[in-house]
């Protein structure tokens, strides 16, 4: 029975660090469209 939990665990586990680093990547990819509005916006504004 210990080998199941194991093998559930370490699913759990590959699936949650799948989902941090696809959130990770698309904060990382928010912020960086966002800097790149606001320099269009300075560049617009000169």
């Amino acid at each position: 029975m210990k080998s199941i939990w194991y093998m559930a665990a370490g699913l759990l586990a590959i699936l949650f660090l799948g989902i941090f680093t696809y959130v990770m990547t698309e904060f990382q990819d928010a912020s960086e469209t966002i800097k790149q509005q606001k320099k269009i916006e300075a560049l617009g504004r000169k």
